[in-house]
């Protein structure tokens, strides 16, 4: 599985919180990634800023986990639970801290009236309320972008929101892979993790939960163009994701042939033979229950409604146990099954791209139908 935003540490809360006394302006930060797997999908805050007063410079960073236990946060994530929570943080040194994680930064003054300088202000002093601070995180729906979002766009009048039912070409799983360019181990494990909920278009208001798309959509429909304050200087990040295809291509390869050429060919001893069933089945036994557990416990539609449960069965643990003409009624019923699920993604049915993963069950059992399980024994 995989999360998808930034979670940066809290950092010490400055005495000083926004105030409307001496007109200060709203700016819109937007932090691009670094190779940290959190950080990968960007970052934004929003800071209330004094001209002439740095020292008063301040931000709300909607993008403070609330456990700094990263098994925990995943767990929390999987049930949909996670909490985050709103801190307040120094311009100064917040900007310190992205530049120090050596991630790109853009400011975007809003172009606000001084009475939308001063609800926006409110907004954000409420939101740092002890009991308005928490929020339940949801990696599509709402996470330290779209909480921006939301307030930008109330306290504009709906600018945002405006031509926001528009379509971008992306879907939600796109959004995600980026993040994972240059990952394709994990990238083929989102690609059977997450269900059909992040293969939906998303719209132009959705895909403000992303920073860039955010920072894009503020610049277009409120006419504050983004400058650049920080560059990043280390090594670019790869921006090609795929869908790590290739390695669920190479594993189903990998135990098709390994069954064939030591059954059909004779090669080495029949313990080489079981070598290549076991590795097989225990795989696809792991993978089908890590898939299924993970369905049956996560609160999340986009987890527990995943098409790739249709593939991968926790009941291939039997490939070790079934012989004989019990073990292929197993293989006709796991192959004719796979059989109908490819059929339903070419036709469209099934939206999930899993193609190339049912080869992994179905060349095994395809392996396994043709030829005996084991070697007979010899009499005697």
């Amino acid at each position: 599985m995989l999360v998808l935003a930034a979670s940066p540490p809290a950092a010490a809360e400055p005495a000083t919180k926004p105030g409307a006394d001496t007109n200060p302006t709203i700016e819109l930060v937007t932090m691009g990634a670094s190779p940290a797997l959190l950080h990968r999908w960007g970052h934004a805050a929003l800071c209330v800023v004094y001209q002439g007063e740095p020292e008063r410079d301040v931000c709300s960073n909607y993008g403070a986990a609330f456990t700094r236990s990263v098994a925990m946060l995943g767990l929390r994530f999987l049930r949909g639970t996670a909490k985050f929570k709103v801190i307040l943080q120094s311009y100064a040194n917040m900007i310190e801290m992205y530049r120090g994680e050596d991630r790109s930064i853009w400011t975007q003054r809003l172009p606000y009236t001084q009475a939308q300088v001063d609800h926006m202000v409110r907004r954000l002093e409420n939101d740092l309320l002890e009991e308005n601070r928490y929020y339940t995180y949801h990696h599509m729906w709402d996470n330290c972008a779209t909480r921006l979002r939301d307030q930008i766009d109330r306290v504009s009048g709906g600018a945002l929101r405006r031509g926001g039912d528009r379509t971008t070409g992306v879907t939600f799983r796109d959004l995600a892979r980026r993040g994972l360019a240059g990952r394709p181990l994990l990238i083929a494990a989102t690609t059977l993790g997450f269900g059909r909920g992040l293969d939906q278009n998303v719209t132009e208001w959705a895909s403000m939960g992303h920073p860039d798309y955010l920072r894009s959509v503020v610049a277009k429909n409120l006419g504050a163009p983004p400058v650049q304050i920080y560059a990043r200087k280390g090594k670019p990040l790869p921006k090609d994701p795929g869908y790590g295809h290739g390695y669920l291509l190479g594993l189903a390869l990998l135990f098709g042939l390994a069954i064939v050429l030591t059954q059909r060919f004779h090669l080495g001893r029949a313990r080489y033979e079981r070598i290549a069933v076991i590795s097989a089945a225990v795989t696809l036994t792991l993978v089908g229950t890590l898939l299924w557990l993970t369905a049956i416990i996560s609160a999340m539609p986009e987890l527990y409604l995943n098409e790739a449960l249709l593939i991968f069965w926790p009941t291939d643990a039997l490939l070790l146990k079934l012989k004989n003409h019990r073990l292929q009624v197993y293989l006709r019923l796991r192959i004719a099954g796979l059989a109908i699920v490819s059929a339903l993604l070419a036709f469209g049915v099934l939206v999930q791209p899993l193609l190339t993963a049912v080869l992994i069950p179905m060349v095994t059992c395809l392996a396994l139908s043709r030829l005996p399980l084991w070697p007979a024994k010899k009499a005697g």
